[in-house]
């Protein structure tokens, strides 16, 4: 399925609105030469990208920006979700070695844990 976003205002502001194919909701807005994109409500893009009276952006660009910033939110959920697979099963290593840590060390002294 296509994104469904649209250029709803053009000039002073211009906005993009809509869902992205994945079902991400994203707000363009363009004005005072300032650019923010929200992605499912979090604000992902905050620049001034020109002198603070532009408010006119083309659709191209526009849209453009508006898929990218969803994008980029979509990988870094993404990263965010294959660190935690990542770091699971070395947290549960991580509970294992501090008994053989300390078990090893009193071992070097001579004695038993």
């Amino acid at each position: 399925m296509p994104d469904s976003l649209n250029v709803t205002t053009y000039a002073a502001p211009t906005q993009v609105e809509g869902t992205t194919a994945d079902g991400q909701a994203v707000y363009l807005r363009f004005r005072w030469g300032h650019v923010t994109v929200d992605v499912d409500g979090v604000r992902v893009v905050s620049e001034q990208i020109s002198d603070d009276l532009d408010g006119v952006m083309t659709a191209q660009a526009a849209l453009r920006l508006a898929r990218a910033a969803a994008g980029f939110q979509a990988a870094q959920a993404e990263l965010a979700s294959a660190l935690a697979a990542a770091r699971r099963p070395l947290e549960r290593d991580a509970e294992t070695d501090q008994p053989m840590t300390r078990d090893m060390a009193a071992w070097l002294r001579g004695g038993t844990s």
